[in-house]
């Protein structure tokens, strides 16, 4: 791993990659539970992207992709919403872990 954007929480040797992730600066809330990251009672600005860092280059983020009608029509994607999370927990439990 080589970017300070993120940080490693896990390594598997034997797939040679790790799990990653990064905050990023929302007014959005957890894709699973809905919450907030909170501290001393005020809801924080920021949510985690969890995501797999191959050794062998980039890391690879969750997104989601956003259709407008006419595109979903034609079967375009215009653009990309990463799937954000307040903690581990709910990232597990979205994807079934």
């Amino acid at each position: 791993m080589s970017s300070p954007d993120f940080i490693q929480l896990a390594r598997d040797p034997f797939a040679r990659e790790d799990v990653v992730r990064r905050s990023v600066q929302t007014f959005g809330s957890c894709t699973w539970c809905g919450g907030f990251r909170m501290r001393a009672g005020k809801a924080l600005r920021h949510l985690f992207q969890y995501g797999i860092w191959r050794d062998a280059g980039k890391p690879n983020f969750e997104e989601r992709r956003a259709f407008t009608a006419a595109e979903r029509e034609r079967g375009v994607d215009r653009f990309r919403l990463p799937l954000l999370f307040c903690s581990k927990a709910c990232h597990d439990a979205y994807h079934g872990a």
